[in-house]
């Protein structure tokens, strides 16, 4: 991803991880259950996975993530 599409992307991505780390901030709060945690461990995984792939594309050339 390149150009303007590929920022917005990065953007994205990193408000999701920052409400998922919010997530997660009130569920151990909360005192969740280990199922509601790791749904959010989950989530973060692949968002943090997902930021990396865009990451990486905006910044080579010709690369397209999978």
């Amino acid at each position: 991803m390149t150009g303007n599409g590929g920022s917005q992307r990065v953007e994205a991505l990193q408000r999701e991880l920052l409400e998922l780390g919010r997530e997660r901030e009130r569920l151990r709060a909360g005192c969740a259950g280990r199922e509601e945690l790791e749904r959010n461990r989950g989530a973060i995984v692949r968002a943090n996975q997902a930021l990396a792939l865009a990451l990486i594309a905006g910044n080579t050339p010709g690369l397209q993530p999978a």
